[in-house]
């Protein structure tokens, strides 16, 4: 990295990139030509007393500027109208820059505005870029893949990636490489939902009032760095986390056989066998149902190592007793299940209070109830008690090998969301996979933990990442999934995929997904039966069912024989 003066101005010339940076100015630099100009200068907005409302972050007009040659470090002093001392910094590296922002005093942050200035008006002050495409490593059941106009803002709550990996990433008209703005917290420090973009050239983040300044806080950093595509820039995002020791990889070591499936899971298979007098899919969550998939798989010479007892084989959501009518005997159901090698997981929704006391629980503004708190202390134990009654091998107990955790996205928001500890959005959500992990480790160290989140925090919590639902009217599924896989290999790297089975469209496409999901993860079947619109034929059952030996005779030379086998 290279760094020179000229004129009050400071060039700083990296591998990659370059910036001219300035009292009033931080100017990027792509291929010569500027493509971001950014305004050093951001607003830590604080709630009120209430925590009902926010404040506005006001700078005064002066700034004291100073530059650090030799560190390749700038700063900027100004007066808050919120903080008794603030201070911007920009940390240039070469192959990359840093930006953050340092404040004194006492209070609640609502939000952190990037790049902003508001003036004494109250008027929102801002920069310029040259982005025709961004990219936001978000996916959508209706098939959106992340991008989106550059000229329009990007504001996303996640429902399937929970949390995402918070970059976003651009394409400039005439210029090769991409730009990137990511945002990158230390742990403990993620008490945020989301990143959003604003085209006038500021990004923002929603604390809520949950990340608390008390003397000093320094925000997490917006690093700024290239990349050649937007895969590339998730690669390198990741490597900001692992690469610096702010979390692990996760566990790189060898992992049972029975982990790589195949996975055979009933939420399909309930909705393809709903009867007329059953108003929720969700009632058809019963042993008859899932003793006759598994029977109408071994007709087709399908054999999954894993099956997945979905949504909603519980009596109450949030005590994980079986329901009596349906499954009357679950334990006995999931033995005899491992008598013919089949490891069974069982559904577990996220968050949900029912039968849950209401001093266990949080309100979530957002959807307008109480949600499970899981720092609370009272809702840990309870939590601990369901999840060992999962697991465990005990008398009483179910024996499952695994669970399918969901429903990540109703997580609790908002300003009025009061938790025990005060940790919010993602750090609230990994307090509770972790405790989640850690029970079900502790009852049978083998048991699987099959989840959703798509950030490297979340790496060394998740056996399986699951891609989540896709609704297929797109006819591309098999390339939906692909994307995916990139997405969520790239945040959990050391986890298996889990391909998951989204897919009730046409044949073609169905088959097109189902024969190439071994290419990329566990091949996962959702359904054993006809669907109304979607009768696979018998020659096209057959073609699964030889992908599905190839692929399970592959495991088997290179993990070992499953020890239920």
């Amino acid at each position: 990295m290279i760094i020179t003066e000229m004129g009050g101005k400071f060039c700083v010339t990296g591998s990659d990139y370059a910036l001219t940076v300035s009292s009033d100015l931080i100017d990027v630099f792509l291929a010569g030509e500027s493509v971001a100009r950014l305004l050093p200068a951001s607003a830590l907005n604080m709630t009120t007393d209430d925590n009902l409302s926010c404040l506005t972050d006001v700078d005064g007009a002066d700034v004291c500027f100073s530059a650090d040659t030799a560190r390749g470090v700038f700063t900027w002093s100004v007066k808050s109208s919120l903080w008794d001392e603030k201070i911007y910094t920009l940390e240039c590296f070469n192959d990359r820059a840093e930006y953050y922002i340092t404040v004194k005093g006492h209070g609640r942050v609502d939000s952190v505005e990037y790049f902003l200035r508001y003036d004494s008006k109250g008027k929102k002050l801002s920069g310029q870029q040259e982005f025709y495409e961004g990219f936001y490593p978000n996916v959508f059941e209706m098939g959106d893949d992340g991008t989106y106009p550059a000229s329009e803002d990007c504001d996303i709550c996640s429902t399937l990636t929970v949390p995402p990996m918070f970059f976003h990433t651009f394409k400039i008209a005439g210029i090769k490489p991409q730009l990137t703005f990511a945002l990158v917290a230390e742990m403990g420090e993620h008490n945020f939902t989301r990143l959003s973009y604003n085209a006038g050239m500021y990004l923002s983040t929603d604390q809520s009032g949950h990340a608390t300044v008390d003397g000093q806080w320094t925000t997490p950093k917006i690093v700024i760095y290239t990349a050649t595509d937007n895969y590339d820039a998730g690669d390198r995002y990741a490597s900001l986390y692992f690469d610096s020791g702010i979390c692990p990889r996760g566990d790189e070591g060898s992992k049972p056989r029975f982990w790589y499936g195949p996975i055979a899971c009933g939420w399909f298979e309930q909705q393809a066998c709903q009867t007329p007098d059953c108003k929720w899919c969700t009632w058809m969550s019963k042993e008859s149902l899932y003793t006759d998939m598994v029977r109408k798989l071994e007709a087709k010479d399908l054999h999954p190592r894993i099956l997945i007892l979905d949504d909603k084989w519980m009596d109450k959501y949030g005590t994980c007793c079986a329901s009596p009518e349906r499954w009357p005997d679950l334990r006995g159901f999931i033995d005899r299940m491992r008598e013919k090698g089949i490891h069974t997981f069982l559904w577990y929704k996220l968050w949900c209070n029912e039968d849950i006391p209401d001093e266990y629980c949080v309100w979530d503004e957002k959807e307008n109830t109480l949600v499970c708190d899981p720092t609370n202390p009272g809702y840990r134990e309870l939590l601990r008690e369901v999840i060992h009654r999962l697991i465990s091998a005990d008398d009483g107990c179910y024996n499952a090998d695994g669970l399918k955790v969901d429903f990540a996205f109703t997580q609790p928001h908002g300003r009025s969301v009061k938790t025990y500890s005060g940790k919010y959005g993602a750090e609230l959500l990994y307090e509770y996979i972790k405790l989640i992990r850690e029970i079900a480790k502790e009852a049978k160290k083998e048991a699987v933990i099959n989840a959703s989140p798509s950030h490297p925090i979340f790496a060394s919590l998740v056996d399986h990442a699951r891609l989540h639902d896709y609704d297929s009217k797109n006819r591309r599924t098999y390339e939906e999934f692909v994307h995916r896989a990139r997405i969520w290999g790239t945040a959990l790297p050391t986890s298996l995929i889990d391909m998951d089975g989204g897919a009730v469209s046409t044949n073609r496409d169905v088959m097109r997904f189902l024969l190439g999901q071994a290419k990329h993860g566990i091949p996962d079947l959702y359904y054993a039966s006809d669907f109304p619109k979607l009768k696979l034929t018998d020659e096209e059952w057959a073609r699964v069912a030889d992908e599905w030996k190839r692929y399970s005779d592959k495991c088997d030379i290179l993990y070992g024989k499953d020890e239920l086998l």
